[in-house]
């Protein structure tokens, strides 16, 4: 997978859902005064996921941030979720797929945007399978908010900075 740099309007958080084929989509993005290094560690660092989304209580990979690396997340509900790092566009993008019952994958990629400070932050997430329509509708609103949080968050962060 290529990732592409495309310029998004500074809108403070906007978000999509749309049926392509088979799979669904959900998407945020927010405008964050960072420099893309800044940015780039925050995303890539799994061990502190939980300091910038607040549903994540513990997250880890099992080596090294890098293509194939596998490692999980645990939500506040306590659900354990494996991923495998699937694509990386250093300081750009990068995806790693979750795998959901029922044969159901999660493709979900973080993108930085833009040539200077603010960068668009963007999360996108893909469902892909035979009941990629069944964990849409069940997660949707969830994963909106969650993306939309976590966005806040992420930029709140930059005071700290």
């Amino acid at each position: 997978m290529s990732f592409m740099r495309k310029e998004f309007p500074s809108a403070s958080f906007s978000h999509n859902n749309y049926l392509t084929g088979s799979s669904l989509t959900i998407s945020h993005e927010a405008a964050i005064y960072a420099s893309r290094q800044w940015l780039w560690e925050k995303l890539t660092n799994v061990s502190t996921w939980s300091e910038w989304d607040h549903e994540v209580t513990e997250s880890r990979l099992h080596c090294d941030f890098c293509i194939n690396a596998e490692g999980y997340l645990v939500d506040r509900q306590g659900n354990q979720l494996i991923f495998k790092i699937t694509d990386i566009n250093h300081e750009e993008a990068y995806s790693n797929m979750y795998f959901l019952p029922m044969g159901t994958k999660l493709h979900f990629t973080h993108m930085i945007i833009g040539s200077d400070a603010p960068y668009q932050v963007k999360f996108h997430a893909l469902f892909l399978g035979p009941y990629a329509a069944y964990h849409f509708n069940k997660f949707k609103n969830d994963i909106q908010m969650t993306m939309q949080k976590a966005l806040s968050n992420l930029s709140n962060l930059t005071c700290n900075h």
